[in-house]
């Protein structure tokens, strides 16, 4: 949403070519991120399909079935697939349609027609006598998607409402992001069924096996409690859309303090990885100017991400961290005082690596010496072994720029307290 591909090609096109290419690449998005939800739901309407036609097969229950697949096919933008699901049971027109959707010079006259189609049905009173399904394809293929209960039901995720909403109601490839989302939002804030979780609230069901807690409705409840903490924690995308769409919605601190929050993106609500990359990044973009961040939420992410890091045994990680804290008036010396910290508390490893130096030198090998394996290796985290081969103080001074005599302080301090013992 806030890439710029087209300056780093050297090429200036206009704003509008510059929003109809993020239009598509959020069309691609959408279509990735809700395929798996597409599938399973695909996979449950043939399952059912099956079971009916051992009851009764007939040609009525299996247009049933595919009208049914052709729906879930378009919540996804999956025309093509669609289209060979309606030829698939002899339905050309439906599969005339549904190709139109893909035509830019003919999706208005499609969109008007088949608004017609529907009124006229309505006029009639006939919509009692058509297939629930294929009517619901048709109000797809209209834009109509009032009321949204009628349309979608409590059965999709907000990602593929939204999506709808650009697909097909706002279809034209010059209408805006910010038109769809103020359209969605419209509409979506009164209806609680379509809230905006994260993505892992959907293994609560998996974890609730693994913990071995009573499928009783209980048991879900426990972890929505435990994992939720009690806060209506929303999707970090939904945010980011929210961000990008409205810059005022920074402005808010309890916007802010959802999106940077750890809850966002995983249950465990202390892990600040994605949280605090999050913050640098829009902090970069100047989108964190807002009072909860300037009054401090930024630094405390900054600090519990360091003090994640250190818990984990990567502290010098945790030291380039801390060198993103911003001084303030009240505490000029903060982000040195933070940075001396944790120097303090691992200033053994320090003194003991130059220890293992100075016998390699003495005894005339002028070979590497060996690694010694100072720092746990964290499968969440990158190898920095390489970085890190002319040791941790030489990675400190040489790499992260901190002062030398900020190093050898801590190491002193280190020597006269062993001394002392």
């Amino acid at each position: 949403l806030w890439g710029d591909e087209e300056a780093a090609l050297s090429c200036v096109p206009d704003e509008k070519y510059i929003e109809i290419n993020k239009r598509r690449k959020l069309d691609e998005w959408l279509k990735e991120t809700t395929k798996a939800h597409v599938d399973c739901d695909l996979e449950l309407v043939r399952s059912k399909g099956s079971a009916a036609a051992l009851v009764e097969d007939t040609e009525r229950a299996r247009q049933d079935q595919a009208m049914n697949e052709v729906f879930v096919l378009m919540t996804g933008n999956r025309i093509d697939e669609a289209t060979k699901v309606a030829s698939r049971c002899g339905d050309r027109r439906l599969a005339m349609l549904l190709q139109s959707c893909n035509t830019t010079a003919r999706v208005h006259q499609v969109k008007d027609c088949m608004k017609k189609q529907l009124q006229l049905w309505e006029e009639k009173a006939c919509t009692g006598l058509i297939n629930t399904h294929r009517y619901q394809v048709y109000r797809l293929l209209s834009g109509d998607l009032d009321p949204l209960e009628e349309i979608f039901g409590e059965l999709y995720d907000w990602k593929r409402n939204f999506g709808c909403f650009m697909w097909y109601r706002h279809s034209d490839p010059s209408d805006s992001i910010q038109d769809c989302m103020r359209e969605y939002l419209d509409r979506h804030l009164a209806l609680h069924h379509h809230e905006r979780h994260p993505p892992y609230m959907q293994e609560l069901p998996l974890l609730r096996e693994r913990m071995d807690l009573p499928d009783d409705g209980w048991g879900e409840a426990a972890l929505r409690q435990m994992y939720y903490n009690g806060q209506r924690s929303q999707d970090l995308a939904y945010h980011l859309l929210r961000l990008y769409c409205d810059t005022e919605y920074g402005a808010t601190d309890g916007n802010m303090e959802q999106l940077i929050s750890p809850m966002a993106s995983t249950y465990h609500s202390g892990d600040y990885r994605t949280a605090w990359t999050l913050y640098t990044v829009l902090a970069d973009l100047g989108l964190c100017d807002g009072p909860a961040v300037t009054g401090g939420l930024g630094q405390r992410t900054t600090v519990e991400y360091a003090a994640q890091l250190e818990a984990e045994g990567l502290w010098h990680e945790a030291i380039f961290v801390l060198l993103h804290l911003t001084p303030t008036e009240g505490y000029p010396s903060l982000r040195e005082a933070a940075i001396k910290s944790v120097l303090g508390r691992h200033a053994l490893q320090l003194v003991e690596e130059q220890a293992a130096r100075e016998r390699e030198h003495k005894r005339g090998d002028r070979r590497r010496p060996p690694e010694v394996d100072i720092l746990p290796a964290c499968p969440s985290c990158p190898d920095h072994r390489e970085e890190l081969k002319d040791g941790v103080a030489a990675f400190l001074t040489d790499t992260l720029r901190i002062p030398v005599e900020w190093v050898e302080e801590a190491k002193d301090v280190c020597r006269r307290y062993q001394a002392s013992r």
